[in-house]
Order: structure tokens, then sequence, then C-alpha cells
């Protein structure tokens, strides 16, 4: 079991998928929409995506999109990805 982090000690994930199992993408620059807000949230995160989503890159962005709004509780206008391994 893998703990993550996210923030500045705001989100725990606890990760239980072998890593041979999942693909690991780095999300960055998150643009959330806060309704002008100041609001304290991740600018980076760590999200770790089943291989069954490998041949759908619309699955992939909908799964990232989906995760960034549940881990952080905003939506969000749109975010960098770059995958670290498969």
């Amino acid at each position: 079991m893998k703990i993550w982090w996210f923030g500045f000690n705001y989100y725990l994930c606890i990760e239980r998928t072998p890593k041979t199992s999942v693909m690991v993408y780095e999300i960055t620059n998150i643009d959330y929409d806060t309704d002008g807000e100041d609001i304290d949230l991740p600018e980076e995160m760590t999200i770790f995506i089943p291989l069954a989503f490998r041949e759908d890159e619309v699955s992939i962005d909908e799964y990232i999109s989906d995760t960034i709004s549940n881990v952080s509780g905003f939506c969000h206008k749109g975010f960098s990805t770059e995958l670290i391994s498969e």
C-alpha cells in the first residue's frame, strides 16, 4: 500500500493497485473554478489510472478531471498532464 499526499497535508489517497496494472500521470497547472475566492488548493497531483483506459484518450481525460474534482472538492477549467509510467 502506498500513501500519497496532495498539497500541504490536505488530501490523502491510498493506492492499492499494483504498479504493473496502472498508468501514472503527473497533473500540473490545475486551473480551479473558485469564483475568485483565494483558496489554497493542490497545484499538482499524481493520479493512477487503470490500464483499461489506455485505448481511449477521452476516458483518460475524463478520469483525471473527475479525480481532480473529487480530491479537491472544486470544479476546474483545465490542467496539464504528463505520463510518468505505464
